[in-house]
C-alpha cells in the first residue's frame, strides 16, 4: 500500500477540506480529502501530470487538468465535487501522473493497489497506459471495483490524447471514448435517457457539455460485461482529426453520453464529457444529483 498519511494542508478553511500527500520511492504522490478511516469507503481520482494540458496558444495549462484541491467555485476544478463526496460519506484522495509534456509518466496502477478503492475515477489523465495497466483495471472491476470514465480535448494538447489514454484501459471491456467534437453545445435531456429506472440516472433530468465524447460499445464488448447505453448520444461523433480536418459520423445506437457496464462484480461508466462536474458547472442543471448517482452506483451503495 502507498504510504500512510504524514502531513496534512489546509485548502480552503471554509470549505472544511484538507489534503495530505503521500509518497514512496518512485511513485508519484497521494493526495487524500478527508483522512482516511477504516468505515468509510474510498474513492480515487487520477489526474494528468503538471504541464501536460490545454490546447490554448500560450502552452499547458494546469488549470485543465481538474485537481480535487482545487475549489475555486468559478473555475475548472473538481474540488466542489470532492468535498461533495467527503459530506456523503466517502475518503476521497488522488494520485497524479508525472513527467513531462513530451514523456508523460504513467500512474503505475499495481503499486497503487486499486482493490482498496471503491471506486476510481480517471478524471484528467492523459498518460500512455499498457495492455499490463488494462489488466490491472479489469482485475479490479471484475473483484468488484467500479470506474468512471471521462475526456476531453483540454486534458491533453491534441485530440487523441486524453482519450487514448482511457482507450487502451477501457480496451478489456469493449468501450471506446471517442474524440472531442470541438466547442458543440450538448445537452441531453430525459428524452434521451434510454431508461428511466437505472440509480444512475435517479432525479437526473438534464445536463450540458461543451465539446463532448461518445461513448462507444463496441463489437468487442463481451454480452456478459451487460453494455447498456443509459443516454444517447445526439451531436457529431469525432472519431479521427488530422491537421485540422475531423472525421465526422452520426451517431448510433452504440453511441451514449452515458454508458455502464457490468463484469462480474464490479462495475464501470463512461461519461461524454468533464464539463457537468466543474466547480462553475456542478450546481447546474442535474449534475450534482449525476456526480453522486455515478459515485453511489460503482460503489455498490445504489441498486
Amino acid at each position: 500500500m502507498l504510504a500512510s498519511v504524514v502531513a496534512a494542508v489546509a485548502l480552503a478553511t471554509a470549505a472544511g477540506v484538507t489534503a495530505a500527500s503521500t509518497a514512496e520511492a518512485g511513485q508519484p504522490r497521494e493526495r487524500v480529502v478527508q483522512q482516511q478511516t477504516a468505515d468509510r469507503p474510498r474513492v480515487l481520482f487520477i489526474r494528468g501530470g503538471k504541464g501536460t494540458a490545454g490546447t490554448n496558444s500560450a502552452g499547458p495549462d494546469d488549470r485543465e487538468l481538474s485537481d480535487i484541491a482545487d475549489l475555486d467555485s468559478s473555475g475548472k476544478g473538481y474540488g466542489l465535487w470532492a468535498k461533495s463526496l467527503v459530506d456523503a460519506g466517502y475518503d476521497v484522495s488522488q494520485l497524479d501522473e508525472t513527467g513531462t509534456l513530451q514523456n508523460k509518466i504513467k500512474v503505475d496502477l499495481n503499486a497503487a493497489e486499486l482493490s482498496q478503492y471503491k471506486v476510481v475515477i480517471f478524471g484528467s489523465n492523459n498518460a500512455t497506459y499498457t495492455a499490463a495497466d488494462a489488466a490491472a483495471v479489469s482485475a479490479y472491476v471484475k473483484g468488484g471495483g467500479g470506474v468512471l470514465f471521462m475526456s476531453d480535448l483540454n486534458w491533453g494538447t491534441g485530440y487523441d490524447v486524453a482519450p487514448g489514454s482511457d482507450n487502451a484501459l477501457m480496451a478489456p471491456f469493449g468501450i471506446q471514448m471517442q474524440q472531442d467534437n470541438g466547442a458543440i453545445p450538448d445537452k441531453v435531456t430525459t428524452a434521451e435517457f434510454t431508461t428511466t429506472g437505472h440509480p444512475a440516472l435517479a432525479g437526473v433530468s438534464s445536463i450540458v457539455g461543451i465539446g463532448t465524447s461518445a461513448c462507444t460499445i463496441t463489437g468487442f464488448s463481451d454480452p456478459a460485461f451487460r453494455a447498456t447505453v443509459l443516454i444517447r448520444y445526439i451531436t457529431p461523433v469525432q472519431t479521427a482529426e488530422s491537421n485540422g480536418q475531423r472525421t465526422l459520423r452520426q451517431p448510433t445506437g452504440n453511441d451514449g453520453a452515458l454508458v455502464v457496464w457490468e463484469p462480474s462484480r464490479g462495475r464501470g461508466a463512461c461519461l461524454f464529457d468533464r464539463d457537468p462536474f466543474f466547480n462553475n458547472a456542478l450546481a447546474q442543471e442535474s449534475h450534482q444529483r449525476l456526480a453522486l448517482n455515478l459515485v453511489n452506483w460503482l460503489a455498490g451503495q445504489a441498486g
